[in-house]
């Protein structure tokens, strides 16, 4: 459980002035820089397996896994696209399903 009561920055250990902190990923940490860098180090050190994005719903930052709620205006069935998130550009191809549905044009007596 989080105590929501602190008073120091879980990195640097310094006061944390009232409006400059932040909980965040289990701790509590000053917004600027030590947040910043606590986000950094964890996305840094997150191991991305290619099946983590493979066959989504929507399109998946493989740097952050930020889900791209719009991934239907995407230009074309691949190419590069920027992060909402990080910014960082990546890779993209559109998986798409063909169907069949079938209605009898005249109805059997």
């Amino acid at each position: 459980m989080i105590d929501f009561n602190k008073t120091h920055c879980d990195k640097c250990g310094l006061k944390v002035e009232r409006g400059e902190g932040i909980y965040a990923s289990g701790g509590f940490y000053h917004k600027e820089p030590c947040w910043e860098e606590v986000k950094k180090e964890f996305i840094n050190s997150y191991e991305w397996e290619e099946l983590k994005t493979a066959l989504e719903d929507n399109a998946t930052c493989p740097y952050c896994g930020h889900i791209e709620i719009n991934s239907w205006e995407l230009c074309g069935d691949d190419g590069t696209n920027i992060c909402g998130r990080c910014e960082k550009e990546y890779n993209f191809t559109r998986n798409v399903e063909i169907t069949y549905s079938t209605s009898p044009i005249e109805r059997e007596v």
